[in-house]
């Protein structure tokens, strides 16, 4: 209950004013925690809102577009031929690094002679595949990979398959960027933490606030960094810069929260020690 309770007190302007390190270090420890956990929670269910559609709408894509072009790429008695037709034109495409990738399945333009001219590069054409890296040079040829027939309904095939491995990789891609963020989150907040917790120690040596030692500094921090990081997520996905704005929502927070204290601190009235009586 304590801890449920803990979330809406760090929207209290009042909340150093009315904390006791002594008796909430465990409880602001868990909050942090917690917190650490609701926001990955969510940052998971918004991925998996965007990331899951994807993975089968593109496989859904791909079946469809597959199905729709006729295409055959078979290896026979080593040689290289490719269906329909236009998949025989000789293509060069380069690329940065110089590098280039040549493809002349009927040996009409180009060799892999062509591959001089280039750092490193492939060339694949009707007998062999041919990679350059530097100055070294390696072939394949394809009578080492025997007969072999690879078409659009094979890769339907491959996709009906692995339909179980697909649906599983929706489930854990989610779930593991949810792992590293935690991570991420946890070692990023913790340095944000120490790193506030000694402005606010500064500030309370600098406003005579006793109570803000090293320890209640770093705890008080553990708390108070929950409600503006929420309201930064919350306002990202309308389209704001989170991070700029979580740093000023926490800044202006945790100024409202001194000045309450200061403010407060004033308006006690100040003891007087009674008068010494005059023995003489």
């Amino acid at each position: 209950m304590k801890l449920l309770k803990r979330f809406v007190q760090v929207f209290d302007p009042r909340f150093i004013k009315k904390f006791e390190p002594a008796k909430e270090a465990k409880l602001s420890w868990d909050f942090w925690f917690t917190s650490n956990t609701l926001v990955v929670i969510i940052e998971v269910i918004i991925l998996s809102i965007i990331i899951v559609p994807m993975i089968f709408l593109g496989k859904k894509a791909l079946v469809e577009e597959t199905q729709n072009f006729d295409w055959s790429i078979e290896v026979k008695d080593g040689e290289l031929t490719a269906s329909p037709d236009k998949l025989n034109k000789p293509y060069l495409i380069e690329t940065e690094n110089n590098t280039v990738i040549i493809i002349d399945l009927k040996n009409q333009k180009y060799s892999p002679d062509d591959l001089k001219n280039y750092t490193q590069g492939v060339y694949v054409g009707q007998t062999k595949i041919v990679t350059k890296d530097n100055q070294k040079k390696q072939e394949i040829s394809y009578m080492a990979i025997g007969n072999l027939q690879i078409n659009n309904q094979t890769i339907i095939q491959l996709i009906e398959k692995y339909q179980g491995l697909i649906n599983l990789a929706a489930i854990i891609i989610p779930v593991l960027i949810g792992i590293c963020l935690f991570i991420i989150y946890i070692g990023l907040r913790l340095i944000f933490v120490l790193f506030w917790a000694l402005i606010l120690m500064l500030l309370g040596y600098i406003f005579k606030i006793k109570k803000l030692n090293f320890n209640a500094s770093f705890l008080i921090i553990l708390n108070l960094i929950f409600a503006p990081f929420i309201l930064g997520k919350i306002f990202g996905l309308l389209g704001v810069n989170s991070i700029v704005l979580m740093l000023f929502l926490f800044i202006a927070w945790l100024i409202i929260q001194c000045l309450m204290v200061i403010s407060e601190n004033k308006d006690q009235p100040t003891e007087t020690l009674p008068a010494k009586p005059n023995n003489s």
